[in-house]
């Protein structure tokens, strides 16, 4: 089961200013999830259809038939991590 403080701080980052401020955001559906395992984000909470109920997701996701969803956490670029040729471009 979820909270409806859970329910309610996943759907405060449907506000922009909540996800710059958390640094989360959520992601719905199989594909996205699995591609966001796959690139490395780091995952803050996964949430089930099965687990958590279909009120519950229709109430945190966007997405009508979503049956899976994920808080993830945004990534801290640093400009290190760019080759010094593309420093300068970006």
């Amino acid at each position: 089961m979820i909270s409806k403080a859970e329910i309610k701080r996943i759907h405060a980052l449907r506000a922009k200013k909540q996800r710059d401020e958390s640094g989360l955001f959520v992601v719905e559906g199989e594909k996205l999830v699995a591609e966001a395992l796959a690139s490395g984000f780091e995952i803050d909470n996964v949430y089930r259809i099965e687990d958590i109920g279909r009120e519950a997701m229709e109430r945190i996701t966007t997405e009508a038939l979503a049956s899976l969803c994920s808080l993830l956490r945004r990534r801290r670029w640093r400009w290190s991590a760019y080759p010094a040729r593309l420093r300068g471009q970006i």
